[in-house]
């Protein structure tokens, strides 16, 4: 009995609960699987109205994925270039046209090391925009179940393996219209083209690991001219056009201050 003074007891049965009943019978958790059979007792339901635990392997073994990187692995590095020229032209203003490449060698990626010969291909349709078609065929590896070769380690599952061999492309031409601040007017256009290609390599916090686009035939790398996936990246972005005019009521201020000092 809980008294407090200046105010009513309040009996025994007013803040006494009793536990509610809930039942699982239907929105039971249905991941209850465990990976093998343990040791002691029976696998039985937690509580009552909870699904058994299924064993996911009777037979006690367990298939297990790898990854780590091969010993050859080196950090990637690349080749950058550049050429400019820069031509004067009337009232003031510049043309400038440049070449900025770059060569990325030893770009990371990722396959799977336990991965049989394909012994199956698959032919899939490509429609265009404009409603054209094309075919590509590719490697398909099935299972056993499905005709497909066994794994190297049948005993394993995946191996992933870091690689590094990619090589990449950027190939871009800036051209630049610059008119300095003269008579309250500045100007500023930039337009640049530009083509990246690779074998894979793929754009922001996922390109080193694991991140490269799936390559479709691992057993074919040593000629990536060859492969239909060595053509433009996901870096890819072919026009950028930067335009900037500046203007100012006051006019030129460095004349001003040129003609005051005089």
């Amino acid at each position: 009995m809980i008294t407090t003074p200046g105010k009513a007891t309040v009996p025994p049965s007013a803040y006494t609960t009793t536990p509610a009943t809930y039942s699982y019978t239907a929105g039971a958790p249905n991941n209850t699987g465990v990976l093998f059979t343990p040791t002691g007792a029976p696998v039985a339901a937690p509580f009552a109205g909870a699904l058994t635990p299924t064993i996911q392997n009777p037979t006690g073994t367990q298939t297990f994925a790898f990854r780590g990187q091969d010993k050859n692995f080196t950090n990637p590095y690349t080749h950058s270039f550049d050429l400019a020229i820069e031509q004067e032209l009337p009232f003031n203003m510049s043309l400038t046209l440049a070449y900025v490449g770059t060569r990325g060698m030893r770009l990371p990626y990722f396959i799977d090391s336990n991965l049989p010969r394909a012994n199956q291909t698959r032919t899939y349709t490509v429609t265009e925009a404009n409603g054209s078609t094309s075919t590509v065929t590719v490697p398909f590896y099935a299972s056993t179940a499905f005709g497909g070769n066994p794994r190297p380690s049948p005993n394993d599952g995946i191996i992933l393996t870091g690689f590094s061999g990619i090589n990449s492309w950027y190939h871009s031409m800036a051209t630049t219209v610059r008119k300095p601040m003269a008579h309250g007017l500045e100007l500023l256009v930039n337009y640049t083209w530009a083509k990246a290609i690779d074998g894979s390599q793929v754009s922001g916090q996922n390109g080193t690991f694991n991140g490269t686009n799936t390559i479709l035939d691992p057993f074919n790398l040593k000629n990536p001219g060859t492969l239909s996936e060595y053509s433009r990246s996901d870096l890819d972005m072919r026009g950028r056009f930067v335009g900037s005019i500046r203007m100012s009521a006051l006019g030129n201020s460095s004349t001003r201050c040129g003609a005051c000092g005089r």
